[in-house]
């Protein structure tokens, strides 16, 4: 039987989050993962504007799935992108009951993010993938995550 789920990219933009360089790998590693077993990846960034990104995801990523027709893109202008995420999911029939999270940053756009799908997808399972998210601001991060109901904390 195989394993549906959606792989969500948060902010993957190394020009307006540095953070991005250190996971890059952590999150290609997903990436292909996520095509190996036909599942869609969904890329959110980080806009001031909705009609063009100023800050793209870096090309080592979106090489990755240039021709891939499970690939999907969104903006978002402030730290949560759960409802663009949710509205994707739902207008798409994509998998909404694993929903894979990788990207940056782990105190920041991940966490509001993943605190907002948890509203929106009450019976969703949350996986934060270790190994590929970044931007802790020290080695504790994962404890912001524990009061989240059915959110874990894996290794890629």
């Amino acid at each position: 039987m195989q394993d549906n789920y959606s792989l969500v990219v948060i902010d993957m933009q190394p020009t307006a989050f540095p953070a991005a360089y250190d996971v890059i790998d952590g999150c290609s590693k997903a990436i292909k993962k996520t095509i190996k077993s036909n599942n869609p990846v969904i890329y959110i960034e980080y806009s001031y504007s909705n009609f063009k990104s100023e800050w793209p995801t870096t090309p080592r990523l979106t090489n990755i799935t240039d021709n891939y027709n499970k690939t999907f893109y969104l903006k978002k202008n402030e730290q949560d992108g759960s409802k663009q995420i949710t509205s994707l999911i739902k207008k798409n029939k994509l998998p909404n009951d694993k929903v894979l999270v990788c990207g940056v940053k782990t105190t920041a756009c991940v966490l509001s993010t993943v605190k907002g799908l948890n509203n929106i997808l009450k019976n969703s399972s949350l996986f934060i993938l270790d190994g590929a998210v970044g931007g802790h601001c020290n080695d504790t991060w994962y404890k912001r995550y524990q009061d989240i109901n059915n959110c874990f904390i894996i290794k890629i």
